[in-house]
């Protein structure tokens, strides 16, 4: 069984880099962003830091559920 973890994000730049650091190493197999379009940057500094990133393409917070889980 693979464990995965989703993250929908919209203007994380803030926290995002904290929040991805915080996850314990070995508690997923896979880490999944998913970006709702940002303006701020936040998809630059997740692609910078090298985990998976997802262009959201619906709207809203369960689109991008939904989207990382595909």
């Amino acid at each position: 069984m693979r464990i995965s973890i989703v993250i929908p994000t919209l203007n994380e730049a803030k926290c995002i880099e904290q929040t991805l650091s915080e996850i314990p190493e070995g508690l997923a197999d896979e880490i999944i962003v998913v970006d709702a379009h940002s303006a701020d940057g936040t998809a630059n500094i997740v692609r910078k830091l090298g985990y998976r990133l997802v262009m959201q393409r619906s709207r809203g917070f369960g689109g991008g559920f939904i989207e990382g889980i595909q």
